[in-house]
C-alpha cells in the first residue's frame, strides 16, 4: 500500500485494505461484484451480480432500455454524441469499440468480427449495447459505467486512488478491517486484517464510517452524498 495510505491509516481509527479481485479489462467490474457479494446484495432475481451482469446492466441503461425492449432515442444520442467526439478530437480513445463507426456508417464490423447492420439508430443502439456488454478489453469500465450502475443499483461508489491524470488505472476492491462477528474492536495498520478481522465493502448509509466520510470530504472538497450513500 502506497505511503501516503499507509499515514492514512495511522492517522485513523481503521484500517483501509485493498482487495485483488481480477484484470484483463475487467476489474471495475470484478471489484463492484466482489463488493456486493461481500455484503450480501443480490439482483431481483436472488442471483449474485457477476462481472457479465453488471455489464448488461451497464449496456441497457447506456442505451436507455428499462422494461422491454424500448430504447431512448434522445438518450442514447446525447451520450454517443459526447463518445463520438471523445473519439474524433484525436485524443487517446481507450476502448476497442469505435462509436464513430457504428454512429456514422450503415454497417459496422464489431470487436469478435461480426458484421452488424447499423443502418438505423434502432440497430446502432442494438451494436452499441452488445460492445457495451462483452467482457475483457473491448470496453474498459469509466465513470460513465459507475453512474450508469449507481443509478440501476441504487448504490453509490467512493473511489480512493493514489494517483491522478493517468489512463492506465488498474481498479481494486477497497475494504475496511472491521473485527469479526464475537469480536471486539482492533486497530491495525497492516494491508491484510488479522484472523480476528473481516473486510467490509459494503456499508448502509449510516454505517459508512467516519474515516471514509473525512477522506471524501478532504479530497473532493465536496459536502458528503448522504442522499446517494
Amino acid at each position: 500500500m502506497p505511503s501516503r495510505w499507509r499515514q492514512r491509516n495511522a492517522d485513523n481509527d481503521q484500517t483501509i485494505c485493498r482487495k485483488e479481485t481480477g484484470g484483463g479489462g475487467d476489474c471495475l467490474f470484478y471489484s463492484i461484484a466482489e463488493g456486493l457479494a461481500s455484503g450480501g446484495l443480490v439482483d431481483t432475481d436472488g442471483s449474485p451480480y457477476t462481472v457479465p451482469r453488471l455489464r448488461r446492466v451497464v449496456a441497457r441503461a447506456f442505451v436507455g432500455r428499462t422494461e422491454g425492449d424500448e430504447y431512448d432515442e434522445k438518450l442514447f444520442r446525447e451520450r454517443m454524441d459526447a463518445f463520438v467526439a471523445l473519439e474524433a478530437s484525436g485524443e487517446q480513445w481507450p476502448d476497442e469499440w469505435s462509436p464513430l463507426a457504428i454512429m456514422e456508417q450503415d454497417a459496422y464490423v464489431d470487436t469478435k468480427g461480426v458484421i452488424w447492420d447499423t443502418s438505423t439508430m434502432a440497430q446502432k443502439a442494438d451494436a452499441v449495447e452488445h460492445e457495451l456488454s462483452q467482457c475483457g478489453n473491448s470496453h474498459w469500465g469509466t465513470a460513465v459505467d459507475l453512474e450508469l450502475l449507481e443509478d440501476a443499483l441504487d448504490v453509490g461508489f467512493i473511489i480512493l486512488s493514489q494517483q491522478t491524470g493517468r489512463d492506465d488505472i488498474h481498479f481494486q476492491l477497497a475494504a475496511l478491517a472491521v473485527p469479526a462477528e464475537g469480536e471486539s474492536s482492533a486497530r491495525s495498520v497492516d494491508t491484510s486484517p488479522s484472523p480476528k478481522m473481516r473486510l467490509k465493502s459494503l456499508f448502509s448509509a449510516a454505517e459508512v464510517p467516519r474515516c471514509l466520510r473525512t477522506i471524501w470530504q478532504e479530497d473532493s472538497r465536496q459536502p458528503w452524498p448522504c442522499s446517494k450513500l
